[in-house]
């Protein structure tokens, strides 16, 4: 289907191209941001109020069954990248090594995200000081990962 068109037509190296330095381009200003210490705007007051209220463990679960339903066309296509690796003979290891990366990334944060708040072991406003005391660090590793991601991109699946 759109993977073979995009074959046909030789969009591949073109869209790794584009994608490459839009991920790099977001992490050179999120690098900048963060080392030259710049805040960006926060939410607005009554959202806050409003995340504070649903903040526990049916919230969670509400909140996390929207973001699954309005998510699932993006966070599918590592799950299906996997699955086409496991029907190529040998890609068992790479379709393992991938899926325990994903879920590292991105669905491990967010599980301990919901205990840390869950449980009990910290409020929202303890999370909110920590964030804000940390912000920049966080801007400066999160710039480093894009740049380090968008050039590997590239270089792994560029136009050679």
């Amino acid at each position: 289907g759109l993977l073979q068109s995009f074959q046909e037509v030789k969009i591949r190296q073109t869209l790794t191209v584009i994608i490459s330095v839009l991920i790099t381009g977001g992490g050179l200003y999120y690098l900048g941001q963060g080392l030259l210490q710049k805040k960006s705007s926060d939410l607005p007051a009554g959202w806050r109020a409003l995340f504070r209220r649903f903040l526990n463990i049916p919230g969670a679960i509400i909140g996390g069954s929207l973001a699954v339903f309005f998510l699932f066309p993006c966070s599918s296509g590592p799950y299906l990248a996997i699955l086409a690796l496991l029907s190529q003979p040998g890609g068992k290891i790479k379709a393992l090594t991938g899926i325990i990366v994903y879920n590292l990334a991105f669905i491990l944060p967010f599980v301990i995200f919901t205990l840390i708040i869950g449980l009990g072991i910290l409020s929202w406003e303890q999370i909110a000081a920590w964030k804000e005391n940390n912000v920049f660090k966080f801007k400066i590793l999160l710039g480093l990962l894009f740049v380090g991601l968008g050039i590997w991109l590239f270089l792994t699946f560029g136009p050679w």
